[in-house]
């Protein structure tokens, strides 16, 4: 006698999860130019699954660093209805070009951003830690020494004092696209995003501003 056995599922390939979790990276960092790569992913021997169309999820949004070993919740659909469940351990490299510094930098020193370069790195913290481009480098100064060759991250610097009261400055008046620039007079300190009265040295008006870079405030009307 014949013993006749029906397959009734399917299996779903490991090649699979991991493009899954490939993507899901590729997305978490697709606002910075960073390189990743896995270096470990343990997944388990998955059962079969039912036969029908086979949808994987995986979200980051538990997960507080990318950079450290992590646990990777993942969901196994089958026809939209959920299959099975399960987690994965996850390692991973970045690599981005990231702002370094030329020299040494003592602590309490305003920051130049020609002082910085970009150079190819290796991320051991959350990319929003780092300076990617010059422009972010503009109205800070260092909170501790930075050392030539060292990455500059947000935990070795602080916002500096950009305009000072007394000081002429730019004031520049948008509204849509026409733009106006007259010379006015800071009634306050403040660092680049702070709003300080300024005095309109043409009206003689004291208006609200809003700190652009060093000597240049905005104002919207």
């Amino acid at each position: 006698r014949v013993a006749y056995v029906r397959r009734e599922g399917q299996q779903v390939p490991k090649e699979l999860i991991r493009e899954r979790v490939e993507d899901t990276l590729a997305t978490a960092f697709k606002n910075n130019p960073i390189e990743v790569r896995i270096t470990r992913l343990d997944l388990p021997d998955i059962a079969e699954v039912p036969f029908g169309t086979v949808e994987i999820e995986t979200g980051l949004e538990k997960v507080r660093n990318l950079f450290e070993p992590f646990s990777l919740v993942i969901t196994v659909r089958v026809d939209s209805r959920i299959s099975t469940r399960f987690s994965a351990a996850v390692e991973i490299e970045a690599y981005a070009e990231v702002l370094t510094a030329t020299s040494d930098l003592p602590a309490n020193t305003k920051i130049r951003p020609q002082e910085l370069i970009p150079v190819r790195k290796r991320l051991r913290k959350p990319s929003t830690e780092y300076l990617f481009t010059r422009a972010q480098a503009i109205g800070l100064k260092s909170s501790k020494e930075i050392r030539s060759g060292d990455a500059v991250t947000k935990s070795s610097f602080i916002a500096d004092i950009v305009v000072k009261n007394g000081d002429r400055v730019r004031i520049i008046g948008t509204s849509g696209r026409m733009r106006l620039v007259v010379s006015g007079e800071a009634l306050a300190s403040g660092r680049i995003g702070d709003r300080i009265s300024v005095k309109n040295l043409q009206s003689k008006k004291t208006v609200q501003a809003k700190i652009r870079g060093e000597g240049v405030v905005e104002i919207f009307f």
